[in-house]
């Protein structure tokens, strides 16, 4: 602050100034006591004039005074004015550089001048690589370039008109692209702020839905199967396009009904089937028809398989979803085999009986021819007529195993829940004179552990004969029957046993082992695989070699087994 506006100066000032106007009161009274009217006049002009002055003095004074006040005011408001910038701009580039979407400013060079930290970690660059060295154009791919130039140079000319958003491919510097949604503003007249989000995982999700729902469209056609969703609250029925395939809906629906399905397509059964299931809530698995409308289809009863369930939203019901899949091929050709089954059962039926009659014949002669007391018969002679009898019995085995085999596939029975124990035990009891000829052992281990068996009742019973006589047969003097969690079921003998390299041979039609005393037609463990089969099973032996006994083990699937 200067001397002039010092306040001791400035009461140093009033005080001079109080003694002259004191010094002319006295002078005005001195005058006036001469009561002369010059005088007078002169008094009173002198004392205007003072005032005058001193008033003049007093105003200049306070306005110097006045304006330094607003000038120090001044000062202190850009003070604190410049602080507030600083802190402003502080907080800016903080927000800048720490913010999670990328920013970068393009100055009036074309040059980027500023970006932030995940603009560096979107494009791959180093900071020292960009700043006013990289052109903008750099990171826009070549698809875009173009457009994004147009929309830089009517930002220029008439801003307003400018696309503020925009989606483009930022091409990376490994070369690789990412989608981004960019949004610019203009920092003045020169300069351009930019900031871009990454879009390219939702983009490739898009891409991967629309492909997915794509190769379901496919998938739906190929396999005869469409997917529908009724809504609770609209009372609308939604169709996948194979839905309306298979239902032969050509035009498009806005909004499809039960009673379109029931009035239009006279698809009774499907109406009648989920509005069973909106009163109910219960699932529905079923098999139903549906009389096609096209008059162009060789059958016109369609076979439909559907499947449904009740989603639920706070414990109240919103919608169904099911599926619906063409099964009509499937059932004719059912039908077909069911068919040809029958015919073939007839055929092994009628050929194992009708050809039978002719072999017991030429066995029974043969016998007879054999046992004479005719003295002409050579010996060369009883030989051939043994081996006619022998061959005879042998054919006429085959044929029955045969006939066997053809009911495991042809005839299977329908599956029931079976008590293990009680069927082996019917076995066993069965087979006894065939055990006590060969003082063979028949015991079970831990029969408690063996669950029952869901399955064909007759077969597995066939199946069981067939596996504790081969027991008894090769040798077997103690046979186990168990059950073991890790294997599955299983019999061991301690017979001949039997080598590794015929561990598959034995399975197959006609095979036998080098057993020349023990009749059969090989055919036995054959049966016994198919019938196996039928229940989604598998079967094998172990064995450690001649003389070292075997072990026949079998699984059935888990889903026919009940603990």
């Amino acid at each position: 602050m200067s001397d002039k506006l010092n306040p001791r100066n400035l009461f140093k000032n009033y005080f001079v100034y109080l003694l002259i106007f004191t010094i002319e009161i006295i002078a005005i009274v001195i005058f006036f006591s001469w009561k002369t009217i010059i005088h007078s006049y002169i008094m009173c002009g002198i004392l205007i004039f003072s005032i005058l002055a001193l008033a003049f003095l007093i105003h200049i004074l306070m306005r110097k005074r006045v304006l330094a006040v607003k000038r120090l005011s001044y000062l202190e408001d850009i003070t604190r004015n410049s602080e507030q910038i600083l802190q402003n701009e502080s907080k800016y580039r903080s927000l800048f550089a720490n913010n999670g979407t990328a920013i970068l400013v393009v100055g009036d060079n074309e040059l980027i001048s500023d970006c932030n930290k995940k603009f560096l970690e979107l494009t791959g660059y180093e900071r020292d690589e960009i700043i006013d060295k990289l052109h903008w154009e750099k990171i826009v791919h070549e698809d875009d370039l173009k457009r994004v130039y147009g929309y830089d140079n009517l930002r220029k000319i008439d801003p307003e008109s400018a696309p503020i958003e925009y989606i483009m491919k930022v091409k990376r510097k490994d070369g690789t692209i990412r989608h981004v949604i960019v949004t610019v503003i203009l920092l003045g007249k020169i300069e351009e702020l930019a900031s871009m989000v990454d879009i390219t995982e939702m983009i490739e999700k898009d891409k991967a839905l629309k492909e997915s729902e794509e190769l379901l469209s496919q998938a739906e056609k190929i396999a005869s199967v469409g997917s529908w969703t009724y809504h609770f609250d609209t009372k609308i029925l939604k169709g996948s396009s194979g839905f309306l395939h298979i239902l032969d809906i050509k035009d498009k629906i806005e909004n499809l009904t039960l009673e379109y399905i029931r009035e239009n397509l006279n698809f009774e059964q499907f109406y009648g089937t989920v509005n069973e299931m909106i009163e109910t809530n219960i699932p529905i698995d079923k098999e139903i028809t549906y009389l096609a409308v096209e008059s162009d289809k060789s059958d016109k009863t369609m076979y439909l398989k559907i499947k449904a369930k009740t989603i639920s939203e706070n414990e109240m019901p919103i919608k169904i979803i099911g599926i619906i899949q063409d099964i009509t091929e499937k059932k004719r050709i059912e039908n077909e085999i069911s068919r040809a089954n029958k015919d073939l059962k007839n055929i092994l039926y009628v050929t194992s009986h009708d050809l039978q009659i002719p072999l017991i014949s030429i066995e029974g002669f043969s016998s007879l021819l054999c046992n004479s007391s005719n003295k002409d018969l050579s010996e060369e002679t009883k030989h051939y007529l043994e081996r006619i009898i022998h061959n005879s019995k042998k054919m006429s085995l085959l044929f029955k195993n045969f006939f066997d085999m053809s009911k495991t596939k042809a005839a299977k029975n329908p599956f029931e829940l079976i008590n293990t124990i009680e069927l082996i035990q019917k076995v066993i009891s069965e087979n006894k004179i065939l055990a006590d000829k060969y003082n063979a052992e028949i015991s079970f281990v831990n029969s408690d552990s063996m669950p029952k068996i869901y399955g064909d009742r007759e077969n597995l019973k066939l199946f069981c004969h067939h596996l504790i006589a081969n027991a008894i047969l090769y040798g077997g003097k103690t046979i186990q029957i168990g059950y073991d969690e890790a294997k599955g079921y299983y019999i061991k003998d301690n017979g001949r046993g039997i080598e590794k390299s015929d561990f598959e041979k034995i399975f197959l039609p006609g095979e036998r082992l080098d057993e020349k005393h023990i009749e059969g037609a090989g055919m036995g463990l054959t049966f016994c695989k198919k019938v196996i089969e039928i229940h989604d099973g598998k079967i094998w032996v172990e064995s450690d070699g001649r003389d070292k006994g075997s072990t026949f083990y079998f699984t059935l699937s888990y889903e026919l087994i009940r603990n």
